[in-house]
């Protein structure tokens, strides 16, 4: 599986029940960035698909693997080679402004994780740049819009 970091990607893994009674597989999956159902369950005499996602958080070549166990129909077990991509660099467009006037960049911080995040940032000129909000909280799996406002106070 492959994905850039802090982006989602999902696999389709197929399973069947040959038995003519529902089976439930247990499922138990291994390596950073992975997310799935640790359950999935069959009706009789079909075919399906399990949905498993990564979802890196830092860039690598990591090894995982996932199993399905049923006590009927026994173990399925994948081996898989997980690549996280760095993100491309964003660059903004040149903020300006007039003196004495402010100017905004939008930017939208994303987390793919699970976990609500509270973001520090650094501003290393705080004379003519603010970050808005001042404290940065991701709800899990949402993004957050923060705005970096330039307020020149003199001429450079």
């Amino acid at each position: 599986m492959r994905a850039v970091i802090r982006k989602a990607t999902s696999a389709e893994i197929s399973l069947s029940n040959p038995l003519n009674e529902p089976i439930t597989f247990e499922v138990f999956y291994q390596g950073d960035g992975l997310l799935g159902d640790q359950t999935f369950s069959l009706e009789p005499k079909t075919v399906s698909t399990y949905n498993l996602i990564f979802s890196p958080l830092q860039a690598g070549l990591f090894k995982g693997n996932i199993g399905f166990l049923n006590e009927k129909v026994g173990e399925f077990w994948y081996e898989l080679a997980l690549t996280a991509d760095e993100s491309p660099v964003q660059n903004l467009e040149l903020l300006e402004c007039e003196l004495g006037r402010m100017a905004t960049h939008s930017v939208e911080l994303e987390n793919p994780t699970s976990n609500e995040l509270f973001l520090d940032f650094r501003n290393s000129n705080p004379t003519n740049f603010e970050i808005k909000p001042d404290k940065v909280i991701l709800p899990p799996y949402e993004s957050v819009k923060v705005q970096i406002q330039y307020s020149p106070t003199t001429l450079d």
